[in-house]
Formats: structure tokens, sequence, C-alpha cells
């Protein structure tokens, strides 16, 4: 299954994209840009969705 990373730090927004996409991808999510590299080091998603004013980037 296909990986996309969603990274945004409104939870709200997370949870939209999550139970839209998840039937057919698996979903990784983050809520800043410091989660998200640690996330993408340890596993590579094939696609990213991301918030462009995240916090701590």
């Amino acid at each position: 299954m296909r990986k996309v990373a969603v990274v945004d730090d409104n939870a709200d927004n997370r949870l939209i994209i999550r139970t839209i996409l998840e039937d057919q991808y698996e979903v990784m999510e983050f809520s800043n840009g410091i989660e998200a590299i640690d996330g993408f080091r340890k596993d590579k998603p094939d696609i990213v969705i991301l918030d462009i004013s995240l916090p701590e980037m």
C-alpha cells in the first residue's frame, strides 16, 4: 500500500485528510516539521501533503 504523509499542526485538518485517504493509502501523520523529518528518516512516504506554515521550521 502506498504511504501518504500528512504534515499539519491543525489536528482537525489531519483528521479530515486521514478520513478521506485511509481506505486506499497508509497515512502517516505529523504535527510539525521536526516530527515529520524524523518520521521520514524511519519510513519514507510516497507523497507528502504539507501545511506551508508549520511550527518549528
